[in-house]
């Protein structure tokens, strides 16, 4: 994979099918999705040797996350851990549903202009398929659950105040729902708002 390969073919893993760098490549031309490029520093693995989440793990071995009694506004603080929640998120949920552009979103995440509800709610859809270290021996599947639920706390305190952001969370909140079991609770926040 070319040392510049744009972000939804780094994290699948595949050859970059590009004719010049930063133009948009062949796969996501006939996939027709947004094909962009996020830089990494120059002190981390070169993406050709590792994936996004795994360049997090790579640099925290021995650390780990402890997500199970952590606080979710935590994992904000680990600003690339987060980036590579989103980009799970993109790369596993982003061709099943269109709510958001992925190279907008991004740029306005690096801008800090997206509402926390619905990184919370983005965030535990995708962290069941992070390969970063847990202290906790939380099964994949539940490890999205304290992020599930700080999200709909979010989501109830502007429950009088409705937003565009306050229905993409919901509905998000309604795919974690549907994903990971609850389909009566999915049914409740999509016709909930």
């Amino acid at each position: 994979m070319p040392r510049n390969a744009c972000t939804s073919c780094r994290l699948r893993k595949v050859r970059c099918l590009s004719q010049r760098p930063g133009d948009k490549c062949k796969r996501c031309t006939s996939r027709n999705t947004t094909c962009s490029y996020v830089h990494a520093p120059q002190h981390y693995p070169s993406p050709s040797s590792a994936s996004p989440q795994s360049f997090y793990a790579l640099q925290h071995e021995t650390v780990g996350l402890d997500i199970g009694r952590g606080r979710p506004e935590e994992i904000l603080r680990e600003a690339q851990f987060a980036q590579s929640l989103l980009l799970l998120y993109f790369s596993n949920f982003g061709d099943v549903h269109f709510l958001f552009d992925e190279e907008v979103f991004l740029r306005r995440y690096a801008l800090s202009e997206v509402s926390e509800m619905v990184l919370f709610a983005m965030m535990a859809l995708s962290i069941r398929f992070s390969v970063a270290p847990f202290r906790e021996a939380l099964s994949p599947a539940h490890r999205g659950e304290i992020l599930f639920e700080h999200a709909r706390s979010l989501v109830q305190e502007e429950l009088d105040r409705p937003s565009m952001a306050a229905a993409q969370a919901y509905v998000l909140l309604a795919i974690y729902k549907l994903v990971y079991g609850g389909a009566r609770q999915a049914f409740l926040y999509l016709g909930g708002f």
